[in-house]
């Protein structure tokens, strides 16, 4: 049996097409991953349109993810939307118009069920049971979420991310020292709460700690193999945000390559994120998993079919 996953999220779409061992219930194999960056939450304030180009933008590489999804000829498609959905006045019209065009219904989930998803994907990074925090920063929230697969501890979906951060605070390009510590501050305020949760280990799922593990092993393309489990040192994010804000978003591009296509303007936001939220929980450092929301909606109907 084949099932698709897609994220829409606020800055990519992510599709994950496995193959599921029906006697066991379990994947047994990744057939395809897929990310684009469309970036549908631009500039998106909550109550407002997501705007028509972002909409089309966004149908075009559905369009795309669902010619792939026949061809691996699927039993089963699975799409949950994120923050962008959860925000915009036009989150529930656009759901219902992909779900009617596409055949297979959009859920739109809220931050609570998106930080469990990403805890159902990433907390298999990692061979070791126990206590683990998850984190999954996204482009307009983050969630932390901390427990084992018997108790969920803490969970909650904080209302800011890459690209909300880098909206409301960055004034130049590249990146002013006082904005950098502006971010840094809101992030630290926000998440002040978590500073005495119990763990074992730390993962961080989705594009920023992917795309650190990606350059810190010198590499310019991204392979999911060099950085599942890789464990991504605080010391290795500081020296790349030192790095990242000597330079603006196009000199970016030309010195770290494809990785960063798509992300060279809200990377350094997604590493001083990161960095905070690893003082914060006196870390040196994290896992890394690319097994975020689209993984966990796999893995959650796994566990109701058993």
């Amino acid at each position: 049996m084949n099932i698709a996953s897609i994220d829409i999220g606020t800055n990519t779409v992510l599709l994950l097409i496995a193959q599921i061992d029906t006697s066991t219930n379990t994947i047994s194999q990744v057939l395809n991953n897929e990310y684009r960056m469309p970036r549908i939450g631009k500039a998106l304030k909550p109550g407002e349109h997501i705007s028509e180009m972002k909409v089309q933008e966004l149908l075009t590489i559905l369009d795309e993810y669902f010619m792939l999804i026949k061809e691996a000829n699927c039993n089963k498609v699975l799409i949950n939307a994120t923050n962008a959905f959860r925000i915009a006045s036009n989150g529930e019209s656009l759901a219902k118009s992909i779900t009617e065009k596409y055949g297979f219904k959009v859920n739109i989930v809220s931050g609570n069920d998106e930080a469990h998803l990403s805890f159902l994907g990433g907390y298999s990074a990692t061979p070791d049971s126990g206590n683990k925090i998850i984190i999954d920063i996204g482009g307009g929230s983050t969630e932390i979420i901390c427990g084992n697969m018997n108790n969920i501890l803490f969970s909650e979906s904080f209302p800011f991310g890459v690209v909300s951060l880098t909206e409301k605070y960055a004034t130049g390009n590249p990146m002013l020292p006082e904005n950098i510590i502006s971010i840094a501050g809101h992030v630290k305020k926000t998440i002040a709460k978590i500073s005495n949760l119990p763990y074992n280990q730390i993962i961080s799922v989705a594009g920023t700690p992917t795309t650190f593990a990606t350059i810190v092993q010198n590499s310019t393309v991204y392979k999911e193999d060099l950085v599942e489990g890789y464990f991504l040192a605080k010391s290795g994010i500081m020296k790349l945000n030192n790095e990242f804000k000597k330079y603006n978003s196009k000199e970016l591009l030309n010195e770290y390559g494809t990785i960063l296509t798509g992300r060279e303007d809200v990377i350094l936001t997604g590493g001083v994120i990161l960095k905070s939220i690893l003082e914060t929980l006196n870390s040196e450092g994290t896992y890394v998993s690319a097994k975020g929301v689209r993984f966990g909606a796999i893995v959650k109907y796994i566990q109701q079919l058993n």
